[in-house]
């Protein structure tokens, strides 16, 4: 936080200097053109979208195609590749839904806010999106001041489903979380029914850690129900 951060893609081509102190980061691979992009935002409300690409010789390079204005400190962010919709966390005040292409301007809809009238509570910090392989699923928050997560339908307006949390069992309990991420995708005899992973601010005697926690136990004990699809194979985005 609070230094000059540099854009490293891969075999880079080049350093390339984003020139702000970068918070938060995640990646974008466009549906219809088939370009990769990755998105940065720091604590005055910059983000900045980078696309990367191929510079002839097999490294990547990058350049900077667009910048949007927040409003304020930003982290989380998470750009879906099967609709095209980008959604970023203002940490005090909600979670907004902008265009992922380039050309998207800055047009955006509010999906949720922190206190009275929405599910949050302050800071909100990762998000992640649980793709199912009909188009459905879920687009997921940390809601870091209350220790929980919060689920909304990953499609239209982005409806609130559920809040749930991590509590303590063969390890502690998951606390102010910052990052977060989930697949659907079976790993293994572990997490066959995909894993949800978050990121514990908070464990007595030891150092912060992630958790990893199968995303079948977490969608049973949801109230509603949540999907358990293991259909969409994450592995051939921008295949």
């Amino acid at each position: 936080h609070g230094c000059r951060h540099r854009l490293h893609a891969g075999e880079a081509a080049r350093t390339s200097d984003v020139g702000i102190g970068v918070a938060g980061l995640c990646s974008y691979v466009s549906p219809s053109t088939g370009k990769y992009y990755a998105f940065v935002g720091d604590s005055s409300g910059t983000v900045q979208q980078w696309e990367l690409f191929d510079d002839g010789s097999g490294k990547v390079a990058a350049t900077k195609v667009r910048t949007l204005s927040i409003g304020s400190t930003t982290e989380g962010c998470v750009a879906d590749d099967g609709t095209g919709d980008l959604y970023i966390a203002e940490e005090d005040v909600a979670i907004w839904k902008y265009g992922a292409e380039p050309d998207a301007g800055s047009d955006r809809t509010r999906v949720d806010v922190v206190g009275s009238g929405g599910h949050l509570t302050a800071d909100i910090e990762g998000l992640a999106i649980y793709y199912r392989g009909d188009g459905g699923g879920y687009l997921l928050a940390s809601s870091q001041g209350s220790d929980a997560f919060v689920v909304y339908e990953r499609g239209g307006d982005n409806a609130y489903v559920t809040t749930f949390a991590i509590t303590a069992g063969s390890v502690d309990g998951v606390s102010h979380t910052d990052g977060l991420d989930v697949t659907n995708a079976g790993l293994g005899t572990a997490f066959p029914d995909g894993l949800f992973i978050a990121q514990d601010d908070r464990n007595d005697g030891g150092n912060q850690n992630f958790k990893l926690v199968s995303w079948g136990a977490i969608a049973r004990a949801a109230s509603p129900v949540l999907a358990i699809d293991t259909g969409w194979d994450p592995r051939r985005v921008g295949g």
